[in-house]
């Protein structure tokens, strides 16, 4: 379809690469259950130290509101 001179042109402006260096199907296939995989893990990592910082400021705001209830009935008188 295209004449010698724009065969050239075009083929003068591609990558110097070999057949190598081109990917086929199936390592886009490979590529994309690998990196699933990876996000996966990920998502779990994320969501147990979530889930522990979580606890561990439900813990911290426990203390503070003995500490702070404490506080409370001494000034009071009551305890």
């Amino acid at each position: 379809m295209l004449g010698t001179e724009e065969a050239t042109t075009l083929m003068e402006h591609l990558p110097p690469v070999g057949w190598a260096d081109v990917a086929r199907r199936s390592d886009l296939d490979n590529l994309e259950r690998s990196l699933r995989a990876e996000i996966t893990l990920l998502r779990s990592d994320i969501v147990g130290q979530t889930q522990g910082m979580f606890n561990r400021l439900l813990l911290q705001l426990l203390a503070a509101q003995l500490a702070f209830v404490t506080v409370v009935l001494l000034v009071s008188g009551v305890a």
